[in-house]
């Protein structure tokens, strides 16, 4: 048996089987575009991101794995917040609102129903205001998103009985 080992391929092949990867073709493209948009964000956040949870004692395990570079990440947080987080989170969160906002008053980032990436920026952000309080602040079309989708029944259902785990 065949077995599909990357998580972003399971991602959209889950998405397409449950119905969250877009009503049309284009949408989908629109999604995709916008999950790929994610991954070059996160290869250009990567090193807010290490010294963000090597600032927090809950990540002792990332502590570990990262071994002698802790202290070179731990020690330089708000150094990589200023040279790294806030211009990556203005380039992505910029590129997110247009995108928001050019898609209308549905709520989502791409057509009228719920899609992946709407989970994946919604969940992410949760990561970001548990790690680096304030720094979305500012992004209030996003917070419109982030409220809109933590309100759905079933979703809010699965956060409040899920273990809480912040990466």
């Amino acid at each position: 048996m065949t077995k599909c080992s990357r998580s972003w391929a399971i991602a959209r092949f889950l998405a397409n089987k449950f119905g969250y990867a877009g009503k049309t073709p284009f949408e989908s493209a629109m999604v995709d575009a916008l999950g790929d948009q994610f991954k070059d964000y996160w290869n250009e956040m990567v090193p807010f991101f290490y010294s963000m949870y090597l600032k927090h004692n809950d990540m002792v395990s990332f502590k570990a794995m990262v071994g002698n570079t802790a202290r070179f990440f731990h020690d330089n947080f708000e150094k990589k917040k200023k040279e790294v987080g806030e211009p990556g989170r203005d380039k992505f969160y910029g590129i997110l609102t247009k995108q928001y906002k050019a898609n209308g008053s549905t709520g989502h980032l791409v057509g009228s129903s719920l899609t992946w990436i709407d989970l994946v920026v919604v969940d992410h952000m949760g990561v970001i205001d548990h790690f680096a309080p304030g720094l979305l602040e500012d992004f209030e079309e996003m917070r419109e998103l982030q409220a809109k989708i933590t309100a759905i029944p079933k979703l809010q259902e699965w956060l409040k009985k899920r273990k809480h785990t912040p990466q």
